[in-house]
């Protein structure tokens, strides 16, 4: 039998008051049911055939997908429409990693909230968004694309979705 899961796992490192600090949590959030720490103990693997898309011209059909993931409870489904899914999975990361931080956006200042910025480390991240929004445009569905595919399609929609949320004033780039 596994061990459980390991209660100190690092999950982040952030710089609040130019002093590090490491951010620690058992399990995330989303995983409520701990399946993804299990199957690491496990040593199963959660890499499989692609499902989210048909890969199959492609000459690799694997990915790490999270196939259990609940965008809505990070957004709403009207919101979900206009946005990537790596902005439900973003905010879930961001919000936990908050939590765990022990920081509290809505009880601080808004000097406090400047000091805060988002800076994602990201080579693309909305590529399926943008990509369904050609394939609506180019296959005559104009009426159904989103009014938000520029600037959802960009990297910089990330940091700044996560600092909306969150509440924060301060830089959001990529």
């Amino acid at each position: 039998m596994a061990e459980p899961c390991p209660p100190n796992r690092v999950k982040l490192t952030h710089a609040p008051s130019r002093r590090h600090h490491r951010i620690r949590r058992s399990q995330p959030e989303w995983d409520r049911e701990g399946s993804v720490c299990r199957a690491i103990l496990d040593g199963k693997s959660g890499v499989k055939r692609i499902s989210r898309f048909d890969a199959s011209c492609l000459p690799v059909q694997i990915a790490g997908e999270i196939p259990d993931f609940d965008e809505l409870a990070w957004v709403d489904a009207r919101e979900r429409k206009h946005v990537s899914r790596v902005v439900p999975l973003t905010i879930a990361a961001s919000t936990e990693a908050i939590r765990d931080a022990g920081l509290e956006p809505s009880s601080m200042s808004m000097e406090e909230k400047r000091e805060i910025g988002v800076i994602l480390g990201t080579g693309g991240g909305a590529q399926e968004f943008s990509e369904e929004q050609y394939r609506l445009w180019h296959s005559g569905h104009v009426k159904q694309v989103s009014i938000f595919c520029i600037p959802s399609g960009t990297m910089g929609t990330i940091p700044s979705e996560v600092s909306m949320r969150l509440d924060f004033a301060g830089t959001a780039t990529w």
